[in-house]
């Protein structure tokens, strides 16, 4: 007699569409991972749970930056950064759900440990992998520190061999003209200048420099001070690990020199990826694609039409869309809704075509695609309230995908403040899913 276990789903979220289990995938002193499935696309996902302390809730500012990682993690779309679908925030409960991608494997730490020796082609790949993921970031309009740059903080799978950047807790937009002046991040990565009050997101070329010296010596950096006082003093003070006089090869040493340079001087991701240590590496073209290959690919794909996705109860929302050619700032669109009737195993499909001018100057998109849809769309498809709510989620999206960068950002600092208005005006059993507010 066969029998067969039966995965208990724990939770789901507000749409539907995900579902959590269990399952633990990982677990800090704040947050817990779960493994969980997307009812919608079929696929696994995490699920990751934050506590939100009473420091959060009760500060405006603080709540602010919970929000910004959240929007700053779905806006991100590079190969070497964890992907982030979804997120809100149960404001009874004081938790913050996120919905990101899954790995195979584990963390880059547990990766090089479990697999001793790694060949140095290996440790080259992921090198380059983790450096095209700072460039795409410090590359954004403004940059993006990500300011936790650890092995820990970086993903392997294991089938693929790619390896993705996440845990974007302390990332920060870097406006034009300002710097950064709180000291986070896990101490052994942390440049002197952190400590200091004044810093970039160089910061992030520091820490990923002591990745590769963990990475190429199999040994922790640091490991020379047993006391925790000295140990901060001399990362105060600039002072380099005594592991780097076991690095004997010439060009290595030279790499690690220029990740651990002073601040004014440290070389950026870019200029690291053109280094000898690099390119010296038989790989296939996908691997050694230039930032600005990437960067003019998407350039063409804004002209090109995009599609996005979402499911809600028993509905899949697609949306199509692309810049009009022959019209500026104007964004021709087609939207379908599949409603699935499980009891008659039907499956109802309604669509529009439409047009949505955006202007560069825009405010209060948010609110501008809600209140097009209600007044040229909902009665049409006869939308309820939730199918607008959703509607509106996936134009925005699909608007942001499209747009050019500099305009993405001034949208989603829009959005983060629309957010935060309904967050501050409403009951405390609130939960505010994404762009989206349920009831």
């Amino acid at each position: 007699m066969s029998s067969r276990s039966v995965i208990r789903v724990a939770e789901r979220d507000p749409t539907g569409q995900y579902v959590r289990y269990d399952a633990m995938l990982g677990q800090g002193l704040w947050k817990r991972v779960y493994k969980g499935f997307d009812e919608v696309n079929g696929m696994e996902i995490a699920w990751s749970v934050v506590v939100l302390s009473d420091r959060i809730v009760n500060s405006v500012l603080n709540l602010w930056h919970l929000i910004v990682e959240a929007n700053l993690m779905k806006l991100l779309d590079h190969k070497n950064i964890v992907k982030c679908h979804h997120f809100w925030i149960d404001y009874s409960k004081r938790n913050l759900h996120m919905i990101t991608e899954i790995f195979s494997s584990e963390t880059l730490l547990h990766y090089i440990v479990r697999h001793v020796p790694v060949d140095d082609t290996s440790t080259k790949n992921w090198c380059r992998q983790i450096l095209q993921g700072l460039d795409y970031l410090h590359t954004r309009d403004p940059p993006i520190a990500h300011r936790d740059v650890k092995l820990l903080n970086i993903f392997v799978d294991g089938n693929t061999g790619i390896v993705k950047l996440g845990d974007f807790g302390f990332a920060r937009f870097i406006e034009p003209g300002t710097s950064l002046n709180n000291c986070v991040g896990s101490p052994m990565y942390m440049a002197p200048e952190i400590f200091q009050g004044n810093y970039n997101h160089m910061v992030d070329i520091h820490a990923f420099g002591i990745c590769v010296l963990w990475m190429v010596t199999r040994e922790k950096p640091y490991s020379e001070f047993i006391n925790n006082d000295e140990f901060y003093r001399k990362i105060k003070e600039g002072v380099k690990p005594v592991l780097l006089n076991n690095v004997t090869d010439p060009q290595i040493k030279h790499f690690l020199d220029r990740c651990f340079a002073p601040a004014s001087t440290r070389s950026p991701a870019i200029d690291l990826l053109n280094d000898p240590f690099l390119t010296q590496i038989e790989s296939s073209p996908s691997q050694v694609e230039s930032s600005l290959s990437q960067v003019t690919r998407g350039q063409v794909d804004r002209l090109l039409h995009v599609v996005k996705e979402i499911g809600h109860g028993n509905k899949i929302f697609r949306l199509q869309g692309s810049m009009k050619w022959n019209v500026s700032g104007v964004v021709a669109m087609s939207l379908s809704i599949i409603c699935h009737n499980n009891k008659k195993k039907k499956k109802n499909v309604e669509g529009i075509n439409f047009e949505f001018p955006v202007e560069v100057e825009t405010d209060r998109i948010h609110q501008k695609i809600n209140q097009f849809l209600m007044d040229n769309i909902a009665t049409q498809l006869k939308l309820s309230k939730e199918d607008v709510i959703v509607a509106t989620e996936i134009i925005k999206q699909l608007i942001t995908e499209i747009l050019p960068q500099p305009i993405k950002e001034k949208l989603m600092a829009e959005e983060l403040d629309y957010n935060l208005g309904i967050l501050f005006d409403q009951p405390p059993n609130l939960i505010l899913y994404g762009i989206a507010v349920q009831f």
